[in-house]
């Protein structure tokens, strides 16, 4: 008995002499990680070579920051995780000054002047999700490669191809006339094909290649940039195996085959804005006491590289891995690396990019380490998951939607229920299921789901959302609460909130929400209608614009209830809709773009909007409805409204989430956006948590809920009744 005494002792003392050894070297991975994040982002988003360019295409930064992680988790010692850097980055960026202590680990080579300066510039930042040009990184004097993912394309060349000449060798004619030289390049699928170089003010061009067999059409597609000068270019004529054709004669406007080849004009990309990075201009990282790394934000460059030009060769080192599968394969989640990747790709474009970013620099940095660190310790892909929508809330912004290709079947369905938050508190507002209506009414309180109270419940779902506290609660709590797996059984439990009786119910999960994120989706009907003879509504978040609606506006004797409680399906302004209800115009500085050139210059420039009349002049009289789940384009149409004074506002507060989002694709299958574009109101007041104030605020009461009342059309109707 003794011996297994002493033994248990001597175990628990070596247990204990462990611990502290496991803690530290915890930190320390901790510690590599939090510096290779610092020099990875600053390096991928700064670092103007070609280098750091070509990475985008081949194997893509995003497998460049699983490998870079894996090595800094590698590195034994702060010194060891230097001379990992250094090998690391030094291939992409040569110019890389690397100092320990007192010791240069790396040092720039003397500076090569050439004819160009290259450096970069960003409107936002340009995610490769691009789709309404918002945001936009160039290279100065520079073609970057993303360039080409955002060239207006149109239809060049389309042909027939006459019988018997499928398969046969061609050569087309081109015709041009340019006020420059200028580069044309025509790719078959990704293949580089020929190379066209305009030198003269007029002259012509060949592209010889074959047919493909059993093609009927030849098909080539342009792409250009916005604004590309003086430059006229025509196709003339083709040679099939000898013989002669004009385009004209074989093209073919109806039939719209899919391109065979793609020409691109090679142009370097267009200057933002004016103010520029300078040679001698750069980013210095402080990574630790010991450990610094700088390098320049702008280089010298010829026409063919950017100097100085790299000692090693990136492609051929031991450091390039591609994904182990393709980019969004849920599979690549399984993968610690990627895991923490993920998390510092994350930090680092909301540290670059993200408009409403107030994190100091020391509480950012405890951010990154504390999600890196929950990240190592979860123990399976939902605490991943959890911990990823934490580091989100934390920006406090209702544009952050999370999406996880992992986690999204989990919250498709709910049960037939739709809840309010009133108070504080939770209450049926609507029951779909007549089987439920004798065991639940409208009105009772919900207390529990599947053996959690609320509050407990609350801990975890609150991170389900962002923004402000009244968005997290009908984001995360009205239209999310009650969401679990298809078919799956919910335990709920509810109060009378009168009688106090609790009553206990199971239901499926079986119904999805119409129009889940429209706020009069609660209510029983969302039509257009006349209210009276003189009161006409009409749901703006749902509704396109009808005749009946263009023909009130023009009339003396109505009152139109505009209802915009939601975040819209439809975007109205593009039907001029609001120019239709304002009598003179409106310019408004409500958009700021970014302006980036380095993680320290930054800054907001105003983007002039305007408001023009439509039509004839209105003559009815206009009331709005708003709540906290109106979002973003209805903020602005309520920002105009407020603006220039076209009619009450009535509700609650809006979300304060307005602008354009970006798009953040992550490997794994994650997806993330938030707001690109910072917004303030017209009349300069603050919008973002705050949106547009209501000149009447109502909201819901117990009583309305029960009794199935709509406060907001209630005051509107009232406000007509005594003329205000």
């Amino acid at each position: 008995m003794m011996n297994r005494f002493l033994a248990f002792i001597i175990f628990s003392y070596l247990i204990t002499l462990q611990l502290p050894a496991q803690a530290q070297q915890h930190q320390e991975e901790i510690d590599r990680l939090t510096a290779f994040a610092k020099v990875a982002g600053a390096i991928q988003h700064f670092s103007p070579t070609d280098m750091v360019d070509s990475i985008l295409i081949s194997p893509g930064w995003d497998a460049v920051m699983v490998e870079g992680v894996r090595l800094s988790r590698a590195a034994p010692s702060e010194k060891a995780l230097a001379d990992s850097l250094i090998k690391f980055f030094l291939p992409l960026e040569p110019s890389l000054k690397v100092s320990y202590g007192k010791t240069i680990l790396a040092l720039p080579p003397a500076r090569e002047i050439k004819n160009r300066v290259v450096s970069k510039q960003q409107r936002g930042m340009d995610l490769y999700s691009n789709i309404n040009g918002a945001f936009k990184s160039i290279r100065l004097n520079r073609r970057s490669l993303l360039s080409d993912f955002w060239l207006n394309y149109f239809n060049f060349v389309n042909i027939r191809v006459p019988d018997g000449l499928q398969g046969k060798p061609f050569q087309l004619k081109f015709s041009y006339s340019t006020d420059k030289e200028r580069l044309i390049q025509t790719f078959q699928k990704m293949d580089l094909k020929a190379s066209h170089h305009l030198k003269e003010k007029n002259g012509v061009f060949y592209l010889s290649d074959t047919l493909p067999q059993g093609a009927t059409h030849l098909q080539i597609e342009m792409g250009i940039m916005d604004d590309i000068g003086k430059l006229n270019l025509s196709s003339d004529s083709i040679s099939i195996e000898g013989k002669g054709f004009s385009i004209k004669e074989l093209t073919d406007t109806m039939n719209m085959a899919k391109p065979q080849f793609t020409m691109r004009l090679i142009e370097n990309d267009q200057k933002i804005f004016e103010e520029e990075n300078q040679i001698g201009d750069s980013v210095s990282l402080q990574l630790s006491d010991r450990l610094k790394i700088s390098f320049p934000l702008a280089v010298y460059a010829d026409e063919k590289h950017t100097y100085p030009r790299p000692v090693s060769n990136f492609w051929n080192g031991p450091y390039v891995k591609k994904l182990p599968y393709p980019l969004f394969s849920p599979e690549n989640q399984k993968d610690m690396n990627v895991r923490l990747a993920n998390v510092i790709s994350i930090w680092n474009i909301f540290q670059t990019a993200y408009v409403y970013n107030t994190l100091s620099e020391k509480e950012a940095e405890e951010l990154l380490r504390n999600t890196l660190a929950e990240v190592l310790a979860s123990k399976d892909l939902l605490e991943y998951d959890l911990s990823l929508r934490k580091m989100l809330h934390t920006y406090q912004d209702a544009h952050i939607l999370f999406t996880n290709l992992i986690t999204e079947d989990l919250y498709t369905h709910t049960v037939p229920i739709t809840i309010i938050h009133v108070d504080g508190n939770y209450y049926i507002q609507n029951i779909h299921n007549d089987n439920l209506k004798d065991k639940i009414q409208i009105g009772d309180q919900l207390l529990s789901i599947d053996g959690k109270t609320i509050p407990e419940l609350w801990k975890t779902q609150k991170y389900f959302g962002s923004g402000s506290e009244a968005n997290l609660i009908v984001r995360a709590g009205e239209f999310h609460l009650l969401y679990g797996p298809k078919n799956s059984l919910a335990k709920l439990v509810f109060m009378d909130p009168i009688s106090k009786k609790k009553k206990k119910i199971e239901s499926i999960r079986d119904h999805q929400q119409q129009d889940r994120f429209l706020y009069t989706s609660f209510l029983e009907s969302t039509d257009n209608k006349l209210l009276n003879d003189s009161t006409y509504y009409f749901n703006f978040s749902k509704n396109p614009v009808n005749d009946t609606l263009l023909r009130y506006i023009d009339d003396p004797q109505m009152h139109i209830i505009f209802d915009l409680r939601g975040y819209s399906n439809i975007d109205v302004e593009e039907k001029n809709l609001l120019g239709r209800l304002v009598k003179d115009t409106l310019v408004s500085d409500h958009f700021l773009s970014y302006h980036i050139l380095s993680p320290t210059n930054k800054k907001f420039v105003v983007r002039k909007d305007y408001l023009f009349p439509q039509g004839n002049h209105p003559q009815a009289k206009f009331y709005f409805l708003a709540a906290q789940a109106t979002q973003s384009s209805p903020e602005s149409i309520l920002d105009w409204v407020k603006f220039g004074k076209i009619g009450p506002i009535i509700g609650k507060p809006t979300a304060g989430a307005n602008g354009n989002i970006n798009l953040l694709h992550l490997p794994g299958g994650i997806q993330v956006s938030f707001s690109g574009i910072k917004v303030v109101n017209s009349d300069g007041t603050k919008h973002h948590l705050l949106g547009v104030q209501p000149d009447v605020e109502i909201g819901y009461s117990w009583e309305d809920v029960k009794n199935q009342k709509d406060p907001f059309i209630e005051k509107a109707l009232e406000m007509i009744s005594k003329g205000r």
